[in-house]
């Protein structure tokens, strides 16, 4: 849908969302990812 819409935004916020995915089912979770992801989520 956001590449149908040309929202670079939208399609910015999915990249970061799969990203986050992708080291949540890695070993690499920690607490720096977590207070990462936690800022993102509050900007």
């Amino acid at each position: 849908m956001a590449c149908e819409m040309n929202d670079l935004e939208l399609q910015a916020e999915i990249k970061e969302l799969s990203e986050s995915l992708q080291f949540m089912s890695e070993d690499g979770y920690d607490k720096s990812l977590r207070k990462k992801m936690s800022s993102q989520a509050y900007q």
